[in-house]
């Protein structure tokens, strides 16, 4: 039904858009009409109908997880939020309507022909309606995005400075769960709206263009008809509402950028390690620890190369580089090592999509790392690592579930599982896929809260970036990200910017 519908809009958009361009040389004293420009106007317009309704079931599904969030907001007691959302849904709603409605009493009295009437609104109402709807939607999403991490940023900034040891970790953790949920978003909204606001910038760039030229023609032969004056009148609207349009895709893109969190952030699936002992100094020279100034260490990498990092894409979604340090050569997060800056982060660009899929990431340092018995890079591997063989994961954090932060690098052995037997042992099989490598030893030993993005060894080579589990410890398999499979984009990556 919905497929009917949309192809029965689309038909009626051309057969009204054929009408005026045949109706149009009949007009005698309007012959800039029939100009190329005001064609490709129209053409735009109805371009727009079939990708806005093509977006229709990824808009759908990104409304899905908007919901899921207002209801958090509801639970959490954030009024003040479903407020504001409501108002700006109620002002833009107004704000359409009342255009739209106008727009068709000006067409009306400038045509003085009904059918030439309807055939604008089927060629030119309804497309530019589809597209102003998508836009607002567009702005809905985006703003309730950029509202949220400028909350992020606020609460960061009052309380970095006042926050330490377990606290600290417990509210970062939380500040994760958001931005996990508002980043999910960013990946809905880019998807489902890059082409149709691609397209939409064009159309409004051209229909501009066209309402000057016939403003200008307009004055140049003078207003000799109450027929011209509501043509004048149609114009002046026109050319302000995709004026707005244009405004409403270019300030939330702007500002979105500007207002990313000020935070290097994991989901709260997160492993650290449980039931380890701490490594000896200098046994993990490619570990590195990647950290936030005012926060401390946030994520686990490897050292591939003197300037290149590998950790998880959860650990770089939606983060500045200028945010982030890189600290090598110790297995204190108190005292020792070097740090250096990050220039450029990198991840895969269908991560998360299936959720806790490609989730692998690497990060270029500004300067070269100078190597030393406690500073070493690490091969990753190329061959799949077999299952039922003994791996070493090391990390930074909690040894157990809301237990203790230690700050020397824990270091445990594991043992891998096959794909079929890690998503028998799982709570979620649909998280597992050949991307993957799982360990599970027993209970009391795997995986804990906060050091995602940490190297999985086996054969003196990195297979494994650390990805998800169920914190912490407690018999189920932990989920890495296996680097055999993601060979080839990594070397790809280090190899097209270096």
């Amino acid at each position: 039904m919905q497929l009917l519908f949309s192809l029965l809009i689309i038909v009626l958009a051309v057969s009204g858009y054929v009408y005026k361009f045949f109706f149009r040389f009949q007009v005698k004293n309007l012959p800039f009409f029939n100009n190329l420009l005001y064609n490709l106007e129209l053409l735009l317009e109805i371009t727009n109908t079939p990708i806005a309704i093509m977006a229709c079931q990824r808009k759908r599904h990104m409304y899905q997880h908007v919901l899921q969030r207002f209801a958090v907001l509801h639970q959490d007691g954030s009024r003040s939020e479903l407020r504001w959302m409501r108002t700006w849904f109620h002002r833009l709603f107004l704000v359409a309507a009342g255009t739209f409605l106008v727009m068709l009493v000006v067409d009306i009295s400038a045509w003085q022909s009904p059918v030439m009437s309807l055939a604008s609104f089927w060629s030119v109402h309804i497309p530019t309606m589809i597209s102003a709807l998508a836009v607002s939607q567009y702005w809905y999403a985006i703003m309730f995005i950029l509202r949220h991490r400028r909350q992020l940023n606020r609460v960061l900034e009052s309380c970095s400075s006042r926050l330490y040891g377990t606290h600290r970790l417990d509210v970062l953790e939380d500040l994760r769960r958001q931005h996990s949920e508002l980043h999910e978003l960013v990946l809905y909204v880019n998807d489902g709206y890059g082409k149709l606001l691609l397209n939409t910038t064009v159309t409004v760039v051209v229909v501009v263009n066209v309402e000057l030229l016939e403003l200008y023609q307009y004055i140049r032969h003078g207003i000799t008809s109450s027929s011209i004056f509501w043509f004048v009148m149609y114009a002046v609207i026109w050319f302000f509402l995709h004026l707005g349009l244009l405004l409403m895709i270019v300030y939330p893109c702007h500002w979105t950028e500007y207002e990313v969190p000020r935070l290097v952030l994991d989901d709260n699936y997160v492993n650290r390690v449980v039931g380890g002992q701490a490594a000896a100094n200098g046994s993990a020279p490619y570990q590195v620890s990647l950290q936030v100034p005012g926060w401390g260490h946030n994520c686990g990498g490897s050292l591939l190369n003197d300037r290149w990092v590998l950790t998880a894409a959860h650990c770089l979604a939606g983060s500045n580089p200028n945010d982030l340090e890189v600290l090598v050569g110790t297995n204190s997060l108190k005292e020792g090592g070097q740090r250096y800056k990050a220039d450029k982060l990198f991840y895969h660009s269908r991560y998360n999509r299936p959720q806790f899929h490609n989730d692998v990431g690497l990060v270029r340092l500004a300067k070269s790392v100078t190597f030393s018995n406690l500073v070493q890079s690490i091969a990753y591997s190329e061959k799949e690592v077999p299952a039922n063989v003994t791996v070493r994961l090391t990390g930074w954090g909690r040894t157990s579930a809301g237990g203790s932060v230690p700050t020397l690098l824990q270091t445990i052995n594991l043992v891998t599982l096959s794909n079929e037997a890690c998503k028998a042992k799982s709570t979620n099989p649909k998280n597992v896929d050949v991307g993957h490598v799982c360990t599970l030893t027993k209970t009391g030993e795997g995986a804990c809260n906060g050091d995602s993005g940490g190297p999985l060894v086996y054969d003196g080579k990195v297979v494994g970036v650390v990805n998800f589990g169920v914190p912490c410890a407690l018999g189920y398999p932990d989920g890495f990200a296996r680097v055999s499979y993601y060979h080839d984009w990594v070397r790809t990556t280090m190899a097209t910017n270096s």
